[in-house]
């Protein structure tokens, strides 16, 4: 059995960490460049690179798939 037990509803959340690890630091520096450049967060920056490596990889995909048909 889960040994997991609900906390109490008086119970205080921990303050969230938002940075669990680091980026060297080139990386960082372009992140923040492009933040700057596009008016958004570093976070906004990864989310639109990672959905759009997913909408490549996605259509990628699809297209193999026609082809193979």
């Amino acid at each position: 059995m889960d040994s997991y037990a609900l906390p109490t509803p008086g119970t205080k959340k921990p303050k969230a960490r938002s940075n669990h690890f680091r980026l060297p630091a080139d990386v960082e520096a372009h992140l923040i460049e492009l933040a700057a450049m596009h008016g958004c967060s570093r976070t906004r920056v990864v989310c639109s690179v990672i959905t759009s490596e997913w909408q490549r990889l996605h259509r990628r995909r699809s297209r193999a798939a026609k082809v193979d048909e």
